[in-house]
């Protein structure tokens, strides 16, 4: 089964249901995990034109609550040379609550050559403690219990700013856009970890650039919160496998509560 469990309801139209499989959130307040959103929109693009994602964009508009019915419209604004242009547009009972943009390619994405490698010789995971990034979950929002996400380092946050972690899915399944996704969402715990506020805040955007799809069962997250203010706090990722190699990178900014 897939993590993210999508039905087709036509050729370019899909529904998700923000149930708990799907579902995060504090006491009193579940709803849509936003990777899981994100990886709902590269999932449907991928889907209706055969493509694999390279760049997606995602904005939020609204929350999308625990028990509601998301349905996703692809469309297609240009087909380039190499890259095919894709929209996917969010509703929940008629209205936007989210909106992605998409570059897929006929061919899996892979790097020939590489300028970053992570910045440091972290521990192994299975030596690593749990992390602890969010707050006490709702009882109907389970998805966190369905990923394995460990401090690579020996504090969440140092004065750099920086956070980095080891994430991997609990029920296998070959590393994919939608698992890159899920773990590019776990940037606003390390944003939350550097302003002190746990959990980080409402997410405003998620942006995920993929460089290389490889085999690997786990993934090694590099956030840096760059700066906040009163009201936001904007932070970046980079995604390696446990060998080394740059997955992809994203980005995110943060609305504080």
């Amino acid at each position: 089964m897939s993590f993210i469990d999508l039905e087709p309801q036509g050729t370019a139209r899909f529904r998700l249901v923000a149930d708990e499989r799907h579902c995060v959130g504090p006491i009193g307040h579940c709803f849509l995990f936003g990777g899981a959103a994100a990886a709902a929109a590269a999932k449907a693009m991928e889907k209706s034109c055969s493509a694999y994602i390279t760049i997606l964009d995602t904005h939020f508009y609204r929350s999308i609550s625990y028990g509601s019915e998301l349905l996703i419209e692809v469309e297609f604004p240009k087909k380039g040379r190499q890259l095919q242009r894709a929209r996917a547009v969010g509703t929940v009972d008629g209205r936007v609550v989210m909106e992605s943009l998409g570059a897929l390619s006929e061919d899996v994405p892979e790097a020939t050559r590489r300028w970053r490698k992570p910045a440091s010789n972290p521990a192994s995971p299975e030596d690593c403690p749990q992390w602890d990034g969010f707050p006490p979950q709702d009882q109907r929002g389970r998805l966190l219990k369905r990923l394995d996400i460990r401090y690579a380092q020996g504090a969440p946050c140092d004065d750099t700013g920086v956070t980095t972690l080891w994430a991997r899915t609990r029920d296998g399944g070959a590393l994919d856009t939608v698992q890159l996704c899920l773990f590019a969402d776990l940037l606003p715990g390390g944003i939350g970890h550097c302003v002190g506020r746990v959990g980080g805040g409402a997410s405003l955007d998620n942006h995920l650039r993929v460089v290389a799809a490889v085999d690997t069962e786990w993934v090694l997250c590099e956030m840096q919160t760059l700066a906040a203010n009163s009201r936001l706090a904007h932070g970046e990722m980079r995604l390696f496998s446990a060998e080394g190699a740059l997955l992809a990178t994203a980005s995110q900014s943060v609305q504080i509560l």
